[in-house]
């Protein structure tokens, strides 16, 4: 019903049911058809969207997995003027930035095999000018060394009944110095000999070589009373006849300075497990010394004991010490005085 002008009159138009169902039908599918097409055309540019966004990132971690290999080259190239784009600019400065800083590294690495193989040639020629002047000074005083020894027994020998008690005590003094002061070169020449040579690695028996040096020191003196104990399966690899120096300077310490026992003097050679490996230990209940001067043990000449009570030439720990580090380990000691000493060491791997 619909209004005719303004006479108030009034248009009745009628329709079927069913026409008016079908008409509401046709406007309803019309009209999603309309929405579908809408909807389908304003997809596009989103598919296009997420796209470029899924391949700017596959291209991202393609580029990530560059840099992650090493080639700081590599450049990341977005074609968007977005947020992408922004990514890709700082992608590139960090790359930019680490290529410059391992060119840097590489740079110092290269100076610094420099130095270090002009260091080392440098040493090699130190080393060998030390040596030389070691035995040139050894043979320097040798002669003298054996013409002091020689005349001062020949007046000994040949003067004695002239001399008073006082001469004869300084030239016994005089020979006596004589004689150590050879035994003292030849323990630095012996020092610098093992400083030489490549270490030759082979399996060695610990213990075997421990019996056999306390056999020797038995024979040496078979009025001592000494308890020996021995490890078993006390194995290692080194240089047999370095470890064999080892060996003798420890256990003969632990033989020296348990010789003040008024009771049995007990050596104990044995080995034990830690993280660092296999550590290998000469024991004596012995006269000991105070921690306070363990830093003096290994310095050559270097003693803790007066030579009127222990003889030797103060470089056998050295030599223990050298020896240990050209095998790549270490070697320490632990003491308390009057109740003996034990020294530790390594022989890397």
């Amino acid at each position: 019903m619909a209004n005719v002008g303004s006479h108030g009159w009034h248009a009745l138009v009628s329709m079927p049911l069913s026409e008016a169902r079908s008409f509401a039908l046709l406007v309803s599918r019309k009209a999603l058809s309309a929405a579908l097409i809408a909807g389908i055309i304003a997809m596009f540019p989103a598919v296009r969207l997420v796209r470029s966004i899924l391949g700017s990132l596959r291209e991202l971690v393609a580029a990530m997995g560059e840099v992650e290999r090493g080639n700081l080259t590599y450049k990341l190239h977005f074609s968007a003027r977005d947020e992408l784009e922004t990514i890709a600019s700082s992608f590139n400065a960090m790359a930019r930035r680490l290529r410059a800083s391992e060119e840097t590294l590489t740079a110092l690495n290269a100076d610094l095999e420099e130095r270090v193989h002009q260091r080392t040639a440098d040493l090699e020629v130190m080393n060998r000018e030390l040596e030389s002047f070691s035995y040139s000074v050894s043979h320097d005083l040798r002669a003298p060394l054996r013409h002091l020894a020689g005349f001062s027994e020949a007046l000994l020998e040949d003067y004695a009944d002239r001399l008073d008690g006082n001469g004869r005590h300084c030239l016994e003094r005089i020979n006596g110095a004589s004689r150590r002061l050879s035994q003292m070169i030849d323990a630095m020449l012996e020092l610098s000999r093992l400083s030489r040579g490549q270490v030759q690695r082979e399996r060695i028996d610990l213990g075997a070589m421990a019996r056999d040096i306390l056999d020797e020191l038995r024979g040496a003196e078979p009025q001592r009373r000494v308890t020996v104990k021995i490890h078993d399966a006390m194995k290692a690899e080194g240089d047999a006849r370095l470890v064999r120096v080892v060996m003798e300077n420890l256990v003969g310490n632990a033989w020296k300075y348990s010789r003040t026992r008024r009771d049995e003097a007990l050596i104990e050679v044995g080995t034990r497990r830690e993280e660092e490996g296999p550590v290998h230990y000469v024991r004596d209940n012995g006269v000991g010394f105070d921690m306070t001067y363990a830093d003096r043990l290994f310095a050559p000449f270097q003693r803790l004991h007066r030579e009127e009570e222990f003889e030797g030439t103060g470089v056998g720990l050295a030599t223990v010490q050298r020896i240990v580090h050209r095998h790549g380990g270490r070697v320490w000691a632990e003491a308390t005085p009057g109740e003996g000493a034990t020294f530790f060491f390594t022989l890397g791997t």
